[in-house]
């Protein structure tokens, strides 16, 4: 026992369940917290703990969880670093006396990769706002809530009108401040409780959460304003415009996929009437939609496959019938 102790590569140290005080330390975890073995033997559990996190220690002691057990805890260094640690308990008998032991394993930078990569999961790379991901599970949470409560609740979706000018002009990277640039002015005039995001490209949303439908109007012109004053992006002055689609979330029961879907058909609608133009989504407008992208589509496919003929037929007049008129 006492070889394993010494050697364990991870800290380990038995303190007095009365007093918290250590009765032994190994060499890792001298080495890790920076104190002395002399040292340790004047301090307790508590010593290395920060002070807001005693009052956790007291609690966790107190609940007499079964042995052995693992927590999350943080303890202080002599230095005042603070690191995250997962700790591992037991209780033991040595030369007749009640101790607590203990091994410590540091997993500050485990910790920090997990926020780090938790961060990257919900938040856009380029702006830092929310992204798809974490919208969309805020806006079940919201749709939750309102299962509860009676709540107002409305999506939007903000397009950046000829984005891809700015981009085969003067460059992605010109492009890219100018979509951080709008994020910003975004995120400042929307209220504390809606949620802003960058879907991709030069598409962003809005959640509206416990507005209506005029509120919502309102702060849609609000967001078409703030594309009102040109980007200073390195000296040089750019003006955009933006589109806006709005929709509002009927039921509790609506699905993500459903309100998104109306938000980007009322997009659609505000770009094709003119841009910079906020519109909002209307109980039959999916059908007008689909069916003008079904004849678009349909055309398209049509000229793929040469199947327009052209008729030249002469135009005659009723007055001289046999007779072609020479203008139309």
């Amino acid at each position: 026992y006492r070889l394993l102790f010494e050697h364990n590569p991870a800290p380990m140290f038995t303190y007095d369940p009365q007093t918290l005080r250590f009765m032994a330390v190994n060499r890792a975890a001298i080495a890790k917290y920076g104190y002395s073995g002399d040292e340790f033997a004047q301090l307790t559990i508590l010593d290395i703990r920060p002070e807001l996190d005693r009052e956790a220690f007291h609690t966790s002691a107190s609940e007499h969880r079964p042995r052995p057990s693992m927590t999350s805890a943080q303890h202080q260094l002599r230095d005042g670093r603070v690191i995250d640690v997962e700790v591992t308990a037991d209780d033991l008998e040595i030369e007749g006396r009640c101790s607590t032991l203990v091994l410590a394993r540091d997993v500050t930078d485990q910790r920090r990769l997990e926020a780090e990569l938790h961060d990257r999961a919900f938040h856009d790379g380029l702006t830092g706002i929310a992204n798809r991901a974490l919208l969309a599970d805020r806006f079940e949470h919201a749709q939750a809530v309102r299962a509860r409560e009676q709540r107002d609740l409305a999506i939007m979706m903000i397009d950046i009108d000829d984005f891809k000018r700015i981009n085969d002009t003067l460059g992605h990277t010109v492009g890219d401040e100018v979509l951080r640039g709008a994020a910003l002015r975004l995120g400042g005039a929307v209220r504390a409780q809606d949620t802003v995001a960058r879907l991709g490209g030069d598409e962003f949303a809005v959640l509206l959460d416990g507005s209506d439908l005029a509120g919502a109007n309102e702060l849609g012109r609000r967001l078409l304003a703030v594309f009102a004053a040109p980007f200073d992006i390195d000296g040089r002055s750019i003006s955009v415009t933006a589109s806006v689609g709005l929709a509002t979330v009927e039921t509790p029961e609506e699905t993500w996929n459903t309100a998104q879907q109306h938000a980007d058909i009322a997009l659609y609608e505000a770009k094709r009437i003119g841009k910079a133009a906020l519109h909002v989504y209307e109980v039959g407008m999916r059908s007008t939609v689909l069916d003008r992208l079904e004849l678009t589509s349909d055309l398209q496919q049509a000229i793929a496959r040469h199947e327009f003929v052209l008729h030249y037929q002469p135009i005659v007049s009723t007055l001289h019938p046999g007779a072609p008129v020479d203008h139309v």
